[in-house]
């Protein structure tokens, strides 16, 4: 977010909730719907995609500072792992 203008990170900062989810929770699943994006201001989280066969990968790890869901959130479309 830095490479916004200051005016743009506060109109941003104005529309966040805070949600506080504890170790093991998931967050978004994957294939529901997605309007919501998240941005970790603590903690860690995972991102996990089951493939056709059954088998659960992980495809990404997040820190304070990462964010998720938004491709869900643009596209209108489902949510492509569980975080």
């Amino acid at each position: 977010f830095s490479e916004l203008h200051t005016i743009n990170r506060c109109f941003i900062a104005d529309c966040l909730q805070l949600e506080d989810f504890k170790a093991g929770d998931v967050i978004v699943r994957q294939g529901d719907d997605g309007s919501v994006f998240y941005v970790l201001e603590t903690g860690k989280a995972m991102a996990k995609i089951k493939l056709p066969d059954g088998k659960v990968i992980t495809v990404a790890n997040y820190e304070r500072g990462g964010y998720f869901g938004e491709i869900a959130l643009l596209t209108e479309g489902k949510r492509m792992a569980s975080v």
